[in-house]
């Protein structure tokens, strides 16, 4: 382990006697503090002794030293009380309040039924505008051959120029009415090509009632 330079071993020095004069320092004042303290307490003493002496010349009864009081004291028994009992009425504590239990508020808005799924030709009644769902299914109907998203988008964009149209919407529309069973999906090659169903809009028949006997 290598040894102190003599400059480090200098500084140390010079901090040590440094920190013994500032306790040195400290030590008297606390020391001529006291002295004050004492010499205070001694006075306190000498004139509670006068007093006193002066207190028994007089005769008057000795008075009781002051009690700090709080605001739990009891309150004084009446003499017709019975020994042993206050005169106060014990207080009763009131059993801590149970957090209420929080109630889920019931939704007053009736929930709006579960639209019904439409024909593609219908028109929808809460904005009173068809959906592009239900324009492409019209499209088809109106059609005698499968046909392509372009040829769609090309057709709808024309019909409706206030509507904004995009190949990529008509395409989600058209795959929309396939999972509906609204509409069939077939390729040619590589291009792919939509007609509606032939049974999709097929008025209901009522089932045949059988025959009396």
């Amino acid at each position: 382990m290598p040894q102190d330079s003599p400059g480090l071993k200098s500084q140390y020095a010079e901090r040590l006697a440094a920190d013994l004069a500032t306790n040195q320092t400290e030590q008297e004042q606390f020391t001529s503090q006291i002295a004050v303290l004492q010499a205070e307490l001694s006075a306190l003493q000498v004139d509670h002794e006068m007093l006193l002496s002066m207190q028994q010349a007089l005769g008057a009864p000795p008075s009781a030293a002051p009690t700090v009081t709080d605001g739990n004291t009891e309150a004084p028994v009446p003499s017709d009380t019975p020994p042993g009992t206050t005169g106060a009425e014990p207080a009763t504590i009131p059993a801590a309040r149970q957090p209420r239990k929080t109630r889920k508020r019931a939704d007053t808005k009736k929930k709006a039924p579960a639209p019904t799924t439409p024909r593609a030709g219908a028109r929808s009644t809460s904005s009173g505008q068809p959906t592009l769902r239900e324009l492409a299914g019209d499209h088809l109907t109106e059609q005698t051959e499968p046909r392509s998203v372009a040829e769609i988008t090309s057709t709808l964009q024309k019909t409706h120029p206030e509507r904004t149209l995009s190949p990529t919407l008509v395409r989600n529309a058209l795959e929309n009415l396939v999972s509906r069973a609204q509409a069939e999906r077939t390729k040619q090659g590589g291009s792919v090509y939509y007609s509606a169903t032939t049974s999709q809009y097929a008025p209901e028949t009522p089932a045949p009632v059988p025959a009396q006997a």
